[in-house]
């Protein structure tokens, strides 16, 4: 019988942008969130990835199974951010 899924045995976990920025409620994300509320990004439901995060890491280090994290890291003056959104709308702060 073939087995449906992932082989666990040979997959790793790959984390992509589970930072403070994007998911903790003082996180830039959520203050986007809180000034732009037509954009209607749910942070309640963002912040309720941790816990489901944390139990497939959990899962993933007990199967002796490899966790990456993938960061979104720009410099502080958005000079390297190749969207030109973070460009337009950091010129004007300090």
């Amino acid at each position: 019988m073939t087995s449906k899924g992932p082989d666990v045995a040979r997959s790793a976990l790959i984390i992509v942008d589970m930072q403070n920025d994007f998911v903790h409620p003082d996180g830039g994300f959520a203050q986007r969130a809180r000034e732009n509320p037509e954009a209607k990004i749910d942070m309640p439901f963002l912040m309720a990835t941790i816990p489901q995060v944390k139990r497939l890491t959990d899962a993933f280090r007990k199967a002796g199974r490899p966790v990456v994290y993938v960061a979104h890291v720009l410099k502080p003056d958005y000079s390297d951010a190749q969207f030109p959104y973070w460009r337009v709308t950091r010129q004007s702060e300090p």
